[in-house]
């Protein structure tokens, strides 16, 4: 009898439990492509690499490795300092493709604008680099006589 119950029990308990992993599911489905690109940033701020990674579709995380993925992102923090805000995003479609342009600004004065491709399901298809600039405008050194440049 005690063994019919836990199996009764533990039947209900994942009929639960499934109906709350399935709604979670279609939560994460009704976001826009924006708001994921902007929880996918907040991951990479706090340093959670995993949380940031499971965005990716499998095509992008067969070829690109989360400790690639991880040294990527380091690479960005130790050259144009640490992310500190997201200026501005953007949205379009391009060839039947969800894109999400997202500016944002990294503390050692620069300003890199990520383009996020998003397919159907909305996973990160494709994730790249358009565009680095210092928001700092060039001020040579003062040993430089700027009258004699034309």
């Amino acid at each position: 009898m005690k063994i019919k119950v836990t199996l009764i029990f533990l039947t209900v308990l994942f009929a639960v439990l499934s109906g709350c992993i399935e709604e979670q599911k279609q939560d994460s489905n009704e976001k826009t492509t924006t708001e994921i690109t902007i929880e996918f940033m907040t991951y990479l701020l706090e340093s959670d690499y995993e949380s940031a990674y499971a965005y990716f579709n499998s095509t992008v995380k067969n070829q690109f490795t989360l400790t690639q993925f991880k040294g990527t992102w380091q690479y960005y923090t130790g050259t144009y300092g640490e992310f500190e805000s997201i200026r501005d995003t953007k949205t379009s479609v391009e060839s039947g493709f969800d894109i999400v342009r997202i500016n944002c600004t990294f503390a050692d004065g620069y300003f890199i604008t990520f383009r996020f491709v998003f397919n159907d399901s909305k996973e990160i298809a494709g994730f790249w680099t358009d565009n680095i600039e210092s928001i700092s405008p060039y001020v040579p050194p003062d040993y430089v006589n700027t009258s004699s440049l034309t």
